[in-house]
């Protein structure tokens, strides 16, 4: 509501030789399927390439893609480097260990199956005139190419709108959260990440944001990727990305001091902890509450509860299309929203009962 009635800035793009270095970073582990589309995607960006060097960290991977990058006929003009460890440290180990060696004045991090438009790093350092910006984030867009199902369509409209609340949040304060696809940070302000962290791009920020920088927001500079192949892959990667964040909660304990950020907090706790912490949980309470109450007290309630089953019917309407693999847009988004709101219950869970491993298992995508 604040950002509706404070303007927000828009920066000017720097005049070209006044660009810092950039370091392009891309971890990624067997990623056959995609590394040469990323070369070639990351080869094609409209930045002065005397100024930019791509590093790819693929440690640990065991399918071709050391050897199609190795193989691949790069211009000497461009500066690509490729590092490979054997040993398989998850993406936490591969940054921590790129960061170390790069002398880039700004390190860029993007996945190995995400797109980025051609301006997009022009677009992220724009913000990096303001000195206390420390990290931006770019904006997260799922294609529509491809067979659309619920999986994809969700995931779609998820990242609308945590796209626009991002957007809403940079004009009042912090950006809540980088996401990994895509996000720039000042090369001499990276901390390194504790090794066993699940949303690293998270933690990151936020621990940017704790030391009392700002992280910004950039819609035009955009991964696009595909969406999970199946709702069983999504599935997968919300179960890990929830158990992460309440990993995280406990680790960024200095987000509740309210006395301290008063903005940030407001900031962390509607955004985030409301739907991380709360929401999920609550949703069943009020089903069975509201049954209660419409059975002894009728009026209100009982309309209130004809609402819910409402709601709930055409979630498991929208269950029986996808099992059909029918398309039903309409229904994925009760559907998505049951969907979102248990994998959190469940990643709650795996967070209390089962320690998991900081090796990200992909999902596939379609």
């Amino acid at each position: 509501m604040i950002s509706i009635f404070k303007p927000g800035s828009n920066p000017e793009t720097p005049i070209r030789n006044e660009v810092p270095s950039i370091a392009l970073i891309v971890c990624a582990y067997n990623e056959e399927d995609y590394i040469i589309d990323k070369l070639e995607n990351s080869l094609n960006l409209l930045y002065p390439q005397a100024r930019l060097s791509i590093y790819f960290v693929i440690d640990g991977s065991d399918d071709n893609t050391y050897e199609l990058l190795d193989g691949y006929d790069i211009p000497d003009e461009y500066n690509v480097k490729v590092l490979h460890d054997p040993v398989r440290a998850g993406k936490v180990g591969a940054m921590n260990r790129v960061m170390e060696i790069i002398e880039e004045d700004i390190a860029v991090f993007t996945d190995a199956n995400s797109m980025l438009n051609p301006e997009a790093i022009m677009h992220l350092i724009k913000h990096f005139q303001d000195k206390d910006v420390a990290l931006v984030a770019g904006e997260k867009s799922i294609s529509k190419d491809g067979k659309m199902n619920v999986a994809r369509g969700g995931e779609g409209l998820y990242w609308k709108y945590e796209s626009h609340l991002k957007y809403l949040e940079s004009r009042v304060g912090n950006t809540i959260g980088a996401a990994g696809e895509i996000f720039a940070i000042r090369s001499d302000l990276y901390d390194e990440i504790p090794g066993d962290s699940i949303i690293e791009d998270f933690y990151l920020s936020m621990k940017m944001a704790l030391k009392g920088k700002k992280i910004g927001y950039e819609p035009l500079a955009i991964a696009s990727e595909t969406g999970s192949l199946n709702i069983a892959e999504e599935r997968k990667r919300k179960i890990r990305i929830a158990n992460g964040a309440f990993q995280v909660i406990g680790r960024l304990k200095g987000l509740f001091r309210f006395w301290n950020t008063p903005m940030l907090t407001w900031q962390y706790f509607s955004h985030k902890i409301l739907r991380w912490a709360a929401v999920p949980f609550l949703l069943p309470i009020l089903l069975v509450l509201n049954g209660i109450l419409a059975y002894f007290h009728g009026g209100i309630y009982l309309y209130l509860m004809i609402i819910q089953m409402i709601f709930y019917t055409l979630a498991f309407i929208g269950y029986l299309f996808n099992r059909k693999k029918s398309r039903s847009s309409v229904l994925f988004i009760p559907f998505y929203i049951v969907f979102m709101n248990t994998s959190i219950i469940e990643g709650f869970f795996q967070f209390l009962f089962s320690k998991g491993s900081v090796n990200w298992e992909k999902a596939r995508r379609g």
